[in-house]
């Protein structure tokens, strides 16, 4: 038997100690006359001696266990009996009695772990914490408020339980299975506690048929049928995975397989990955009431610059479908982005996974973030072989972009809808795999162009040209990388064919667009950062004067990660970096110990990545933009040398025709696919099954948020689902007009003297207001400035359409004849653009007076920043980024 650990040895001690001191207690007990009334167990008291009441009986209890405690530590053999012996007599001395009852603020308790800890630290060799200790992870304070919770036991005896349970309101079968199933969905819970989960309401409600009682019973209620889940077998050797074919086929011809590399693989050696079938997912989607008319967002949105470029359907690439009748106003087509990644398990990181998901681009930001659809899985040691992993998926795309899926909208006429794949939005790793090149940081590494490259510093660098002896590159072109694949060798970093090539309407060079998370953010401005901290005059002060200026900055709520310190940087994740370099960047390291050269190089990048992934983007804003990019690269080499001129950084230089192409690099972000990635994994609480697991649950996550669609849910059942589903309560909310919502309970009350003139310089007619704090514009939510102004969170600062700076000061609802519009009063600010090159961000100058203003006419939030006792506004770039 293994020793105990010094964690072990030490509680042992310290209960030891409380056992003396009980065992001097009953002592005392002893040594005082004894009460003559005979005990309940000892009739007359007579043969046993006088009996000292339960507390006493207690105590001998307890001096027993003392003894029981010091013998079984001795047994242990993990010290030597001399040391116990040691310890007892040190215990039982009276002159530590004396020097308890000396000192008050020290504990017999101490004494004894000290003197404990002096003779034995050097013996016993064990981790200070045992985690396979029952008492793990407590603390020194655990046995006094165990103590403490053992004088209140926790009671179903209060009369209020007494009440009879009567059903309140109308609840289905349907509606009460739906709310165990969020519950369950909500919390990651087995199979196993939801179906303990509807046989309590069984219980509950005394009918034993109510809810499914197994999991088999619950899949027949659900109707689970055949979701057109297919399993594709490959070749388990490492180097080889090569696809095989149908599993079901192959199982049903049952004989060994012969693969190309060799092997002879028995059909139980057969490795396997899955597919999902798209149109029966889709054609589930598209029964959703009211989905056409998401499904038109690109016509019914609301165009801000007719000139600018502020979603996908604005890009080249996009535009080029329409004009080709695919995507054009009178058919019902669609197109996706598609992405796939791997992630590890946390308790098998040498398992990867790999899910392939689509998103649909017709829907608006928000449900286009919120609805995507899994079309495989890949689960095995090692990146899996592309060409066998997305073959199923190339299959069916291409019917899908052929023949389409049939369906019936609302009720109405039957349509037949096309789905083409516009873009694929995956990192530089996935992007070789996927596109069969060379990886980025080999000969050619780069997908949208033929540079070559340059072994610099032990990896593959592209620096600006022309440099050294490296040739002129020329941007990559479909037709160019149709023909390098062709030639089935390596030429310009094609290793060879990919089954990429086969999927109908996919530009292979535009439509591989650049992913604004990897690429920019964890890539470039992380990077950069560590570089310029390399040249700071005062690193310690500098980052101090950083802390300072954004611990006291109060972001927007559409920010969730909120500042911790720049010293913890290792530590951001890639939304904190895309944060720090678009918004915070330039402020914080606006003369603070770097030389002003830096700071421009800086704030190059800063507005080049703001106005790349603006809501609105202008032709003169991009150019710009494009400008900067070219003179950030420039000085960057000439700064930090060629040898720094990594993949990353050389794919800004592709940034600008990306957004050309694409729009918004919000448009093909990763920031969503890496979301749901994370969310499938959570959906693994077992080795067994992974994939079972995981298509399961993620089509329930589906089924629950189709759920809220439907016409045979009640509105309170709905409410209640929204607020299990989305993590958050409901909100008081009233639409005053298109797109303009007040929160919560207003205030009604008079206009004051100084709200009179200003309606009334605006022409507004008013009988009463009511005042509210918070409002939505488009889905946005905006604040007054003393809306919990004690948070981290400040949605009070706001960029208008106009190009203004405002501060909201209060939010109102002006009341006349019946009739309600919303205004705003806010204080408008004078600004200056000092900050070198970073034109977004605003210096305010002044405050003026209160003035009114349409709820409309707000743009996005701003967040305040203080430095040097002035102050600046830096407007967020977009509110629909997922943080």
């Amino acid at each position: 038997m293994e020793p105990p650990s010094q964690w072990t040895l030490n509680r042992r001690k310290r209960k030891a100690v409380a056992l003396h001191q009980q065992e001097q207690a009953l002592q005392q007990l002893l040594q005082e006359p004894a009460d003559e009334q005979a005990g309940p167990n000892e009739p007359g008291g007579v043969g046993v001696g006088l009996y000292l009441g339960p507390e006493a009986e207690q105590q001998a209890d307890l001096k027993q266990q003392a003894d029981l405690s010091f013998n079984e530590a001795e047994q242990a053999g993990s010290v030597e009996a001399d040391d116990f012996n040691l310890l007892h007599q040190a215990v039982a001395h009276a002159d530590i009695n004396e020097i308890i009852s000396s000192d008050e603020d020290l504990c017999a308790e101490d004494l004894v772990c000290d003197f404990f800890e002096e003779n034995l630290e050097d013996r016993i060799v064990q981790p200070e914490d045992d985690p396979d200790d029952p008492g793990y992870a407590l603390n020194d304070s655990d046995d006094e408020q165990d103590e403490d919770e053992d004088q209140s036991h926790f009671s179903f005896d209060d009369e209020a339980l007494n009440t009879q349970v009567n059903q309140g309101r109308a609840c289905t079968r349907r509606e009460l299975l739906l709310l165990n199933l969020a519950v369950a969905s909500k919390h990651n819970a087995t199979y196993e506690m939801l179906i303990d989960m509807l046989k309590s309401c069984n219980a509950g409600y005394g009918r034993p048929g109510l809810m499914p009682t197994s999991k088999k019973a619950l899949r027949k209620l659900l109707m689970r049928a055949d979701s057109g889940i297919n399993k594709h077998a490959y070749c388990p050797k490492s180097n080889c995975k090569k696809y095989l074919g149908k599993l079901q086929d192959l199982e049903r011809n049952g004989l060994p397989i012969h693969c190309d590399c060799g092997q002879i693989i028995p059909i139980n050696k057969l490795n396997w990955f899955v597919s999902i079938s798209l149109k029966k997912q889709l054609e589930n989607f598209l029964t959703t009431p009211g989905i056409l008319g998401l499904l038109n967002y690109r016509n019914t949105r609301e165009r801000f610059n007719e000139n600018g470029i502020e979603d996908i359907f604005d890009g080249e690439l996009y535009q080029e479908f329409i004009q080709q009748g695919l995507l054009s106003d009178d058919t019902n087509n669609f197109s996706f982005v598609f992405n796939t990644d791997g992630f590890s398990l946390y308790k098998n990181r040498s398992l990867s996974i790999w899910a392939l998901l689509i998103r649909l681009n017709e829907l608006p930001p928000g449900l286009r973030q919120r609805h995507l659809f899994l079309a495989g899985i890949w689960c095995d040691k090692g990146k899996p072989n592309m060409n066998a992993f997305l073959r199923p998926f190339v299959k069916q795309v291409n019917r899908l972009s052929t023949e389409g899926v049939q369906w019936r909208p609302d009720n109405g006429e039957e349509i037949t809808s096309k789905f083409y794949p516009i873009a694929c939005c995956v990192d530089l790793q996935a992007r070789c795999m996927v596109m069969n090149m060379m990886q980025y940081n080999g000969q050619f590494g780069c997908f949208l162009c033929t540079h070559y490259g340059i072994h610099l510093g032990g990896s593959r660098k592209y620096p600006i040209l022309p440099y050294a002896n490296i040739p002129n590159a020329q941007d990559r072109s479909d037709v160019s990388i149709r023909a390098a694949m062709q030639r089935n060798e390596f030429f310009e970093g094609q290793l060879g064919p990919s089954v990429v090539m086969l999927l109908r309407h996919f530009d292979l060079a535009r439509g591989n667009g650049i992913d604004d998370l990897h690429a920019y953010y964890e890539g470039v401005a992380d990077f950069l950062f560590e570089n310029v901290i390399a040249v700071l005059y005062d690193t310690e002060e500098a980052f101090n004067i950083i802390d300072l200026r954004m611990k006291s900055t109060r972001s927007p709520i559409q920010i969730s990660r909120k500042w911790t310190s720049i010293r913890k940087r290792a530590t951001f994740k890639g939304s904190q970096w895309g944060t720090f370099i678009r918004y915070f960047a330039s402020v914080c390291l606006h003369e603070n110990n770097l030389d002003d050269d830096y700071v421009e190089l800086v704030s190059f990048l800063s507005y080049a990545l703001f106005v790349l992934s603006r809501d609105s983007i202008t032709p003169d804003e991009l150019n710009r933009a494009e400008e900067y990019i070219g003179l950030f690269l420039q000085r960057f080499q000439a700064s930090f040398g060629a040898i720094n001129m990594r993949p990353n950084v050389h794919l800004l230089s592709h940034a600008v025709n990306s957004v050309r192409s694409h729009g918004p690099t919000w448009t093909i972000s990763c920031f969503n696919f890496e979301s749901w990635n994370a969310k499938l994994g959570k959906n693994i609480t077992s080795p067994k099954g992974v994939f079972d697991q995981m298509v399961d649950r993620h089509f329930l996550k589906i089924l629950l948020h189709e759920s809220l669609h439907r016409h045979d849910i009640s509105d309170h059942i709905r409410e209640e689902l929204q607020t299990i589903l989305f993590s958050s309560p409901r909100k008081e909310a009233e639409e005053i007009e298109e797109a303009v919502m007040v929160l919560g309970i207003g205030t009604r009350r008079r206009t004051s003297e100084e709200e009179q003139r200003l309606l009334l310089e605006r022409e507004i007619a008013f009988q009463s207001i009511i005042e509210y704090d918070r409002l939505l514009v488009r889905g946005v939510e905006y604040r007054n400035k003393d809306y919990h102004n004690d948070t981290l969170s400040d949605n009070s600062c706001a960029l208008t359409w106009e190009d203004k700076i405002v501060t909201i000061n209060k939010i109102i609802v002006v009341l006349n004849l019946g009739q309600q519009t919303c205004v705003l009063l806010v204080n408008e600010h004078e600004v200056d653009h000092p900050l070198t090159y970073a034109h977004h961000v605003y210096h305010l100058i002044e405050e003026k007076e209160l003035s009114v203003l349409k709820p409309k006419l707000l743009r996005v939030p701003a967040i305040k920043m203080s430095a040097l006792e002035e102050t600046y506004a830096v407007p967020m770039a977009n509110t629909r980024e997922i943080d």
